[in-house]
C-alpha cells in the first residue's frame, strides 16, 4: 500500500514537471516578442510614418472629420523605389478608406 502511494506522488511529479517548463517557455517568448515590436517602432521610417497618418485619414475621409481613427495596421513593406513619406501615405490612405467601407 504505501509502495503504491510513493509511487502515485512519483508520476504526479513528473507529469507536472514538463508542463511547469513549457509553461516558463511561453513566457520567455512572450517576453522575446514585446522587445521585438518596441525595437521596431524605435527605427520607423517616413514610409511608416506617412502609413500611420494617411490610414487615419483615409479611414476619416469615410467615416467624417471627427471620427476616432481605428488602430493602425503594421506598416507593409514598401514596394520597390517607393520608399518615401508620400507613398506610404498613400497606400494608407487607400487602406484605412477601404477599412472603412469606402471605395
Amino acid at each position: 500500500m504505501i509502495i503504491f502511494k510513493t509511487i502515485k506522488k512519483l508520476l504526479l511529479v513528473l507529469l507536472f514537471v514538463p508542463f511547469t517548463c513549457f509553461a516558463q517557455e511561453l513566457n520567455d517568448d512572450t517576453i522575446t516578442k514585446v522587445v521585438n515590436i518596441e525595437s521596431a517602432e524605435v527605427t520607423a521610417t517616413p514610409y511608416c510614418d506617412g502609413w500611420e497618418e494617411g490610414y487615419c485619414e483615409g479611414y476619416k475621409d469615410v467615416k467624417g472629420e471627427w471620427a476616432l481613427c481605428p488602430i493602425t495596421p503594421i506598416c507593409p513593406m514598401a514596394k520597390l523605389m517607393k520608399t518615401e513619406y508620400k507613398h506610404g501615405y498613400h497606400r494608407g490612405f487607400k487602406a484605412g478608406m477601404k477599412k472603412a467601407g469606402g471605395k
